[in-house]
């Protein structure tokens, strides 16, 4: 399925030649798995990573391949892959990493602000028991 988009970027990049320029753009959104196209075998195996790093956050070896061995087997880039195998391991063992440590860091901040509101949930039951008391 092939999406196009017109967008018309003349009066917002170009404000100052506006008058003198006409401008048009055509953008061709990519976003469908297809085995046909080299674009569409990676975005399938975009996505298979993708499915196998949510199932396996804590595997990295195990994610990557499953992430390889469905791709091979739904046909998207074995070319790539055989040529390159060195190459896509290290791609996929950054991006495993990088995710990791996104979640890591997401993780520890929302665990930073659990303490912080339990904080100041305790200051203010012990200001309001102080209220009561008297």
């Amino acid at each position: 399925m092939r999406l196009l988009k017109r967008v018309i970027y003349k009066t917002i990049f170009f404000y100052k030649h506006s008058k003198n320029a006409d401008l048009t753009f055509k953008v061709h959104v990519l976003k469908e798995e297809t085995a046909e196209t080299f674009l569409g075998q990676y975005i399938g195996f975009c996505k298979i990573f993708n499915r196998y790093r949510e199932k396996y956050p804590n595997d990295k070896m195990k994610c990557i391949k499953e992430t390889v061995s469905e791709a091979l087997q739904k046909g998207y880039l074995p070319d790539y892959f055989l040529d390159h195998k060195d190459e896509v391991q290290k791609m996929l063992d950054s991006e495993f990493d990088i995710q990791y440590l996104y979640n890591k860091f997401v993780n520890s901040i929302a665990a930073e602000t659990r303490e912080e509101e339990r904080k100041k949930a305790d200051k203010r039951v012990k200001v309001l028991e102080a209220q009561a008391d008297k």
